[in-house]
């Protein structure tokens, strides 16, 4: 009788672990199924803050190459000036313009972007003296830093140089050398010189 008892019981633990076995085993999805779906789409895209930079200028700078003088005038982000300048027969004199007010500041750099932009300096050539040329001219080169719009970190910085004769300068070329001058001029007084024209 024991061992009927034993028998029986050996038989519902068999019983059960069978059915246990194909109520959670069986049911589960096959690994073979999930091993054969594609992977999640990921993109090594860099990711765009919500909120990106525009463009800015980070040094813009003038070169005055005239008969008799040649200046420098470079313009910083942060809106000071660095200004050399040589006369024939007199030393250089060398200057650093600072305390410029965060609202000029802001308001200039926008608008050497604007003109940078309407004028596309970026696609300016350069423009050498040519034959026809008077002889008496100026030659200008301008220098350009600027960061393109978006994320710092993401961005590099464009730098382009435009050199020309003063009778073959583009006018947009004109134009952005013209604010360089006039900013200089009415926040510290001082003139680009050139002598010589």
């Amino acid at each position: 009788m024991k061992r009927r008892n034993v028998f029986i019981a050996l038989l519902i633990i068999l019983i059960i672990g069978v059915a246990g076995y194909f109520v959670f085993i069986k049911n589960q999805p096959s690994t073979s199924l999930i091993g054969n779906n594609p992977p999640p789409v990921t993109s090594n895209q860099p990711v765009v803050p919500s909120s990106t930079k525009e463009e800015k200028i980070l040094e813009i700078t003038l070169e005055v190459s005239a008969p008799f003088s040649i200046a420098k005038l470079s313009i910083l982000e942060d809106g000071s000036a660095l200004y050399s300048e040589k006369m024939d027969g007199k030393p250089e004199q060398r200057g650093i313009y600072e305390e410029v007010d965060i609202e000029t500041r802001d308001r200039q750099m926008k608008k050497f972007v604007e003109l940078v932009r309407k004028n596309n300096f970026f696609s300016m050539k350069d423009r050498p003296y040519k034959e026809s040329d008077p002889l008496d001219g100026s030659s200008y080169t301008l220098t350009i830093k600027i960061r393109p719009a978006g994320p710092p970190g993401l961005v590099d910085a464009a730098v382009h140089t435009v050199s020309c004769y003063e009778f073959s300068c583009e006018p947009g070329f004109l134009e952005i050398q013209k604010e360089m001058r006039t900013y200089f001029k009415s926040y510290w007084n001082k003139e680009v010189l050139e002598v010589g024209v």
